[in-house]
């Protein structure tokens, strides 16, 4: 998203984020590495003004990011995300994205 707020106008103002599924969860019917498309949501705390400057070389579209909350809320998206850092990782053959 771009902010047209005055202190960061036309600059980043939050990554969009789908999270990946850190472990299997066979009643959900989940598999490690898969996108949790359901739990879409937003992080804007934690980025520095070079990332936002920077963001379409330095993230494109599907980096993969690391982020903190404090809590979940009862539908499993996290309260006050906080960017932390960018991760290396690729999908593997079968879809799904492995860490490095």
């Amino acid at each position: 998203k771009i902010s047209s707020s005055q202190k960061y106008n036309g600059l980043l103002s939050s990554f969009v984020v789908i999270p990946i599924a850190d472990e299997d969860d066979e009643g959900r019917n989940i598999k490690k590495g898969q996108l949790l498309k359901n739990l879409e949501f937003s992080v804007s705390s934690g980025l520095t003004e070079h990332i936002r400057k920077t963001y379409t070389t330095t993230f494109p579209i599907g980096t993969i990011v690391q982020y903190k909350c404090n809590d979940y809320t009862s539908t499993g998206k996290p309260r006050h995300p906080a960017f932390l850092r960018k991760r290396e990782g690729h999908v593997n053959e079968d879809g799904f994205y492995e860490l490095e």
